[in-house]
């Protein structure tokens, strides 16, 4: 029994020294390939974010509220999502629990204002709102205060969504 370890061992080492003896291949060097994917590289600047006050049924607007630039090799797409609530109601929130619905907040370029969800989900900014590869796009804002809204300060986070 002990003979046969002894041989089973004298031959892998006679293995592994051949294998260490054989020369080197030539012309065995790898050759690597990887493709880069284009795409975006955006971010978000807050610039103004305050639309300050007004009375029922006013429109409030904030030019350059955000600035997003792209150094990205890719268009970005661009879509929001507002994440305050009451119950299942998403917009602008006061701290006693008054909502202005989130259908009354526009967001985007001027001249592209998309209106976002009063409802769970983001909404895409479309085309004209995508950040272009290389480049930048101001967003405006728009709010619109329901008629009858209670008087208080309402505030909500907006959720910037880049693909």
């Amino acid at each position: 029994m002990n003979t046969t370890k002894k041989i089973v061992v004298v031959l892998t080492v006679m293995m592994v020294a051949a294998a260490m003896a054989a020369p080197a291949a030539m012309g065995a060097n790898p050759t690597y390939e990887a493709t880069v994917l284009p795409g975006q590289n955006t971010v978000v600047t807050v610039l103004n974010q305050t639309f300050g006050s007004g009375n029922t049924g006013d429109t409030l607007n904030i030019s350059d509220s955000l600035n997003l630039s792209n150094t990205g090799n890719a268009d970005a797409n661009v879509a929001a999502n507002i994440t305050a609530h009451v119950g299942d109601v998403y917009g602008l929130k006061s701290d006693w629990d008054d909502i202005i619905p989130g259908d009354n907040l526009k967001l985007g370029k001027t001249g592209s204002l998309m209106t976002l969800n009063k409802v769970v989900g983001s909404v895409q900014l479309g085309g004209p709102n995508k950040v272009p590869a290389n480049g930048y796009l101001r967003y405006d804002a728009q709010l619109n205060i329901p008629a009858g809204q209670n008087a208080t300060a309402y505030r909500g986070t907006v959720e910037i969504i880049l693909s």
